[in-house]
């Protein structure tokens, strides 16, 4: 190839390579960020809305013997996974109007996604029954 060629085609191989890395950046940033699955501080009970420990938290409660009214405080029935690490049996209750119902029993340590008969459906945490 000529000299007269070459430093024809140089500008647009700087071009080339310019379009190349800014079509890659934006590949990666259009990746959206993901927080750690069952990232939960010890001595909580942590409850999100997706599967797998992941999407918003919905409830984080100390082990105080307490029942937390996750449903007054505007997070009902949104709970999907959780992540039990009070030290103690957490038991996962729906408020079916008149009386709570027990949709689950967290034992100390027990990470999971909830049944489908009780995704969705807590109203309140209970710590020591």
């Amino acid at each position: 190839m000529s000299r007269s060629n070459t430093a024809r085609l140089a500008p647009l191989a700087a071009v080339a390579l310019t379009f190349g890395a800014l079509t890659a950046t934006s590949l990666v940033a259009a990746t959206p960020a993901h927080a750690y699955a069952y990232d939960c501080p010890g001595g909580r009970f942590c409850g999100w809305e997706g599967r797998d420990g992941t999407g918003n938290l919905v409830v984080q409660a100390n082990s105080d013997c307490f029942l937390h009214d996750i449903g007054n405080a505007g997070k009902g029935d949104l709970l999907t996974s959780y992540w039990n690490r009070t030290g103690q049996q957490v038991t996962l209750l729906n408020w079916m109007g008149d009386h709570w119902e027990t949709l689950a029993v967290i034992q100390d340590n027990e990470r999971g996604t909830l049944s489908r008969y009780a995704d969705k459906k807590t109203d309140a945490v209970q710590l020591c029954d």
